[in-house]
C-alpha cells in the first residue's frame, strides 16, 4: 500500500511540475492582459494547534505553532515569499519539543492558469531525550489552475542533520482541492516524507466578517500507525475584500515549515522524521 501511494505521489507531483512548465515555456503569449504573479504586498499569520495520536505505542503528544508569512512581487510574472514560525509541543510523558524555522518560495505564476517555482527551508528542532538536530527541505513546488479545482505538488528532499551524520529523505506531495464556494476549500491528497507515506485531508473556509481577511482551517493526516489533526485561525493582510480563492491563487503560497511533526514520533512519543523508527542516533 505504501509502495502504491509512494509512486501516485511521485508521478503526481512530476506530471503536475511538467504541466506547469509547459505553461510557463510560452509565458509572454499567455501573460497578454493577465494578471501579475503576486498582487501586491500581502502577508497572512497562521495561529495553530496539532494533536498527533500513535495508538500502538499507547502515545499521543499535542502542541502549538505560529507562521508569519510575507509575499511580494517581482516583476509582473515572478513572485518571493518568506515564512517563519515557532512551534512547541508536549507528549503524554511530559517530554518537550521546541522548534523554529524559515522558509522561501521563488516562483513563476499565472493566476489564472498555473504556477511553478523553488522552495526551501531551515527548521531547527530540539527535543528532550535526543540530540538537537536541522531539517533542511528543497526542491519544485507547483499548483494548476483548473476552475474550480487547484492541483498542487512538491518534488524535492529533506536532509536531516544528525549527531551520527546527514540522512536525506525523498519528499513527494500531491494534493487535489475543490473551491465549494469562492469563500470554502475542501482537499484531499498523499503525502511521502521520511520513510513515512500518508492520506491527507483538510478544509479552509473565509469566515463573513473582517473584510474577507480571517479563515479557519484543518487538515488531518493518515498514516498506517499514526493520525494528526491540525486545526487554526488564519488572518490575510494586504487587499481587502478578496475571496479565499483569489488568495490562495494571486497572493501567498502555502507554507510548509513544521508538517514534519505531523505523522512523525520516536516510540516514546516524542515528534522527530522517521515515523516509529527514527534515524537518530546518539553517539
Amino acid at each position: 500500500m505504501k509502495n502504491t501511494m509512494l509512486m501516485l505521489a511521485s508521478s503526481s507531483a512530476m506530471a503536475l511540475a511538467m504541466t506547469a512548465y509547459g505553461y510557463s515555456a510560452d509565458f509572454v503569449e499567455r501573460f497578454d492582459g493577465a494578471k501579475p504573479a503576486v498582487s501586491g504586498l500581502n502577508g497572512k499569520v497562521d495561529f495553530g494547534y496539532l494533536f498527533i495520536d500513535i495508538p500502538d505505542l499507547d502515545a499521543s503528544a499535542d502542541g502549538f505553532y505560529g507562521i508569519g508569512s510575507v509575499s511580494a512581487p517581482v516583476g509582473e510574472r515572478f513572485g518571493a515569499q518568506i515564512d517563519a514560525g515557532l512551534f512547541e509541543a508536549e507528549d503524554n510523558d511530559g517530554a518537550g519539543i521546541d522548534s523554529a524555522g524559515i522558509g522561501g518560495h521563488f516562483f513563476w505564476r499565472n493566476p489564472d492558469q498555473a504556477l511553478i517555482g523553488a522552495y526551501v527551508h531551515y527548521v531547527n528542532v530540539d527535543a528532550e531525550g535526543i540530540p538537537e538536530f536541522d531539517i533542511y527541505r528543497y526542491g519544485v513546488e507547483a499548483e494548476l489552475y483548473l476552475d474550480r479545482v487547484t492541483l498542487s505538488g512538491f518534488a524535492g528532499a529533506d536532509t536531516v542533520d544528525l549527531v551520527s551524520g546527514d540522512e536525506t529523505y525523498a519528499k513527494l506531495d500531491f494534493t487535489a482541492s475543490y473551491y465549494v464556494t469562492d469563500n470554502v476549500k475542501i482537499s484531499a491528497g498523499i503525502d511521502h516524507g521520511f520513510d513515512s507515506t500518508a492520506g491527507v485531508i483538510g478544509a479552509e473556509a473565509m469566515l463573513p466578517f473582517a473584510s474577507n481577511n480571517v479563515s479557519l482551517y484543518t487538515k488531518a493526516t493518515f498514516t498506517d500507525d499514526t493520525t494528526s489533526v491540525n486545526a487554526g485561525l488564519r488572518i490575510h493582510f494586504g487587499a481587502p475584500g478578496k475571496s479565499l480563492i483569489a488568495r490562495h491563487r494571486e497572493d501567498d503560497p502555502e507554507s510548509m515549515l513544521f508538517d514534519f511533526a505531523e505523522g512523525s514520533a520516536l516510540p516514546d512519543g516524542v515528534f522527530v522524521p522517521g515515523a516509529s523508527t527514527p534515524p537518530i542516533t546518539v553517539d
